[in-house]
């Protein structure tokens, strides 16, 4: 089911980058997380109940973020979803507030 390879795809992503990055001593770090191979492989994300456009990914992103940060301290001042694939980029804030970048 596509809605389950693209929760799945996020949820790897996320386990994998911040499970690879410690604390930084007085350091701001931010984490940029590439979404362009889920993208291709997982189009289209559209169930037509929660995924219809890269927001509503952004969205799930962001959640996923949460229950694994909710377990443990982030090594990240932010977090951002990029989807860098032409002819419409797109990025998100996802964490920790969910917003859309300029």
């Amino acid at each position: 089911m596509v809605i389950l390879d693209l929760i799945n795809a996020l949820r790897n992503i996320i386990d994998e980058k911040l499970n690879h990055y410690s604390l930084s001593q007085g350091r701001e770090t931010r984490l940029v997380l590439y979404y362009d191979q889920g993208v291709l492989y997982n189009t289209p994300y559209n169930d037509f109940l929660k995924h219809e456009t890269f927001v509503d990914v952004a969205r799930t992103a962001a959640q996923l973020v949460r229950e694994v940060l909710a377990r443990r301290s982030s090594p990240f001042t932010k977090i951002y979803l990029l989807k860098a694939l032409w002819p419409k980029p797109q990025a998100f804030e996802i964490w920790p507030t969910l917003t859309a970048c300029g």
